[in-house]
């Protein structure tokens, strides 16, 4: 769906803090002093992070997606009717 890919682990300090990983900073360009869009997950049982200019390309992909899941199901109600 999104091309994902799995960069390990983070610990949640005492604080509330997480060390992002190398590899995944290194992904996005992430650089020190950058703000990241914290935005809860499916059923609020996960987090989603990303940069704000990033926020566009992943609501169209959102919005892709949904589309061609509509259209699938219209197809599929035709072909039943």
């Amino acid at each position: 769906m999104f091309n994902q890919k799995f960069y390990g682990t983070a610990t949640v300090g005492e604080k509330g803090q997480i060390v992002i990983p190398v590899e995944a900073r290194n992904a996005i360009e992430l650089k020190v002093g950058d703000k990241l869009l914290v935005v809860s997950g499916p059923g609020s049982h996960g987090l989603f992070i990303m940069k704000p200019d990033m926020i566009k390309e992943f609501a169209k992909k959102m919005n892709d997606n949904f589309q061609k899941m509509q259209s699938l199901v219209e197809e599929d109600n035709l072909k039943t009717e």
